[in-house]
């Protein structure tokens, strides 16, 4: 391994990420290596451009191993740290792209009114539906 790449992974560290376990990229003391990466992601567009960042996420929880009931959620988590988090279950048929298109109609209802949103969505599905 190259002394510069032993360099850039001894400079990032667990204790360079707040311990909320928030995602929140601008505070990390990332190496450059790490910076970049996060740079070249989709999302590394819209940060520190003046858009409002909302990453959105839904699951399914289908239990097929056991007696309980399948169940779904959805988690919103904003960029900015002034706006909490939202995590609630969802109701209706049981549908991983409901749970995921139910985060994103929590994030629009959620977000305060922005100039430029930006909802990063990880559903092929929710993206196709929402087309």
């Amino acid at each position: 391994m190259s002394k510069s790449l032993e360099n850039e992974r001894a400079t990032f560290q667990a204790s360079d990420i707040e311990s909320n376990l928030g995602w929140m990229p601008d505070r990390i003391n990332a190496s450059p290596c790490l910076q970049r990466y996060l740079d070249a992601l989709p999302s590394g567009e819209y940060f520190g451009k003046g858009y409002q960042v909302v990453a959105t996420d839904g699951s399914l929880r289908l239990n097929r191993s056991s007696t309980k009931e399948p169940g779904m959620g959805a988690r919103v988590m904003w960029h900015d740290a002034a706006i909490p988090y939202r995590s609630d279950r969802v109701g209706g048929q049981h549908s991983s792209t409901r749970a995921e298109l139910a985060a994103v109609v929590k994030a629009l209802r959620g977000t305060p009114r922005a100039d430029d949103l930006a909802i990063l969505i990880d559903s092929a599905a929710a993206i196709q539906r929402l087309r």
